[in-house]
């Protein structure tokens, strides 16, 4: 068990770097050798998590503080990109026992640590927790809260958050915004994302492509396309760049809504926009025309992805075991079946056998 012992300085018997004597001198004094070995690896982003977890347990055995709010703060960021967020929380009850008082950065990180191990509780816990304190919570701790909540798909717990930030009077900005709408769009809740942004001026937020990139996407996952059409053409009189994420979620919602025209139809829109269409775009385009049975368009594309150069990339951003050359063919190989074009259906299946996809 941790017990606090008193507070008796000691020197490092390893050199410091000149960075790490820097830091050191700025912060609390070290007060053992443990503390400055750990220190030192808190301070070198290149530690193992290994050696860092050796290190903090070491420290803990000799019962003596590791510093100041400074040096707990640091620690509790160095877990954190470590992804251990329970030995990060575990030294807030550190800090508590041998009377260091935490501040709001160290809230900050240990609610950042939350959000990288994806627990949203224990984040909303976090954020009570340091208000109850007398600590006020900015804007960085409510985006992370927030995104905590929104990568667990929660997002009545992201609408109570974003609810008591407004009640704080804390002025929300566009990050903190997008993960609620995020939050509700991962959730299933097109209707409640449409409404945060219906209210976003009333809250003097302005909002950006990923604002209506999310929307779209809730709007799309509920097969609600003509809500997606109108948040194009709001975002298209807005001041903003429409990326082709925009245009890929506006696709992708026609295609999920069986609306195969309209959905070919953004595809050349968005192709004649001059941007660089990504995988996702095509991919959806692709099951387009395999709805509509459009089977010669679905050929042209297939061609004109093998001709890009992302098809590799989005390989590698899918989760769902396989590549998205095989959801493509299957799509194609499909659109050929509709049309009767069985032949054309044997040859792809042979491509794909000789390319070795699954």
């Amino acid at each position: 068990m941790y017990r606090p012992a008193p507070r008796t300085p000691c020197l490092a018997q390893t050199p410091l770097s000149t960075s790490s004597e820097k830091v050191l001198k700025r912060t609390s004094q070290p007060y053992c050798r443990e503390a400055a070995t750990l220190m030192r690896l808190l301070l070198d982003r290149q530690t193992r998590k290994e050696e860092l977890l050796h290190a903090l347990h070491s420290m803990h055995r000799t019962g003596r503080p590791l510093g100041g709010p400074k040096e707990y703060t640091l620690a509790i960021k160095a877990l954190g990109r470590q992804s251990l967020w329970k030995e990060a929380v575990s030294l807030l009850d550190v800090m508590r026992l041998v009377g260091v008082q935490a501040s709001v950065i160290t809230f900050s990180a240990l609610i950042s640590a939350c959000r990288q191990g994806s627990q949203w509780e224990l984040a909303v816990s976090l954020l009570h927790g340091m208000i109850l304190l007398g600590l006020k919570p900015d804007v960085i701790i409510y985006s992370a809260t927030l995104s905590a909540c929104e990568r667990c798909r929660q997002w009545e717990a992201a609408l109570t958050v974003l609810h008591e930030m407004y009640q704080g009077r804390v002025c929300a900005d566009t990050i903190a915004f997008n993960a609620a709408v995020s939050a509700c769009e991962k959730g299933g809740r097109w209707d409640l994302a449409l409404s945060l942004l219906a209210g976003a001026a009333l809250h003097h937020i302005q909002p950006d492509v990923v604002t209506f990139g999310a929307a779209a996407s809730a709007c799309g996952n509920g097969q609600r396309w003509p809500e997606v059409l109108g948040l194009l053409a709001r975002a298209r009189q807005l001041p903003l760049p429409i990326d082709i994420a925009l245009w890929s979620a506006g696709v992708a919602a026609c295609e999920r809504s069986q609306a195969w025209a309209k959905a070919l139809e953004l595809f050349a829109e968005a192709k004649l926009s001059g941007l660089p269409a990504d995988a996702i775009l095509y991919t959806s385009a692709v099951s387009a025309c395999q709805e509509g049975a459009r089977w010669e368009a679905a050929l042209h594309l297939l061609w004109e992805m093998r001709q890009a150069p992302f098809s590799s990339a989005r390989r590698q951003q899918t989760d769902r075991g396989e590549g998205p050359d095989v959801v493509v063919y299957g799509a194609v190989v499909s659109a050929c079946e509709r049309a009767f074009q069985w032949q054309r259906s044997l040859l792809l299946l042979r491509e794909i056998s000789e390319a070795g996809l699954r």
